[in-house]
């Protein structure tokens, strides 16, 4: 009888050790989790940020070209007025065929 007390004994110790340290790996897990996911959640605004910036950099290189395109136009109508007047009428008629259809 005096076994089966010490042997009873001997296992609650053993399952309070166990649940000790089931209690310390829960608590490092919970840490661990909740460090992935202040991780990742820097990871998707270091994308966000990344993406801003590739835009604003493709924004401007437009603008640059678009104002590029535009001045290039002003200069080949100056360097030819009754040329580009010419086209524009040519334009005009095309468009205006196309739109009757």
């Amino acid at each position: 009888m005096a076994k089966t007390k010490r042997t009873t004994q001997d296992e609650v110790q053993q399952l309070q050790k166990e649940l000790h340290e089931l209690e310390s790996t829960v608590v490092k897990l919970s840490r661990s989790l909740r460090n992935d996911g202040v991780s990742k959640l820097e990871d998707v605004k270091d994308g966000a940020n990344e993406a801003k910036l590739a835009a604003v950099e493709k924004w401007s290189m437009l603008r640059d070209k678009s104002a590029e395109g535009l001045h290039s136009t002003e200069d080949a109508v100056r360097e030819r007025p009754v040329r580009s007047i010419g086209l524009a009428f040519l334009g005009g008629i095309i468009a205006s065929r196309l739109l009757q259809r």
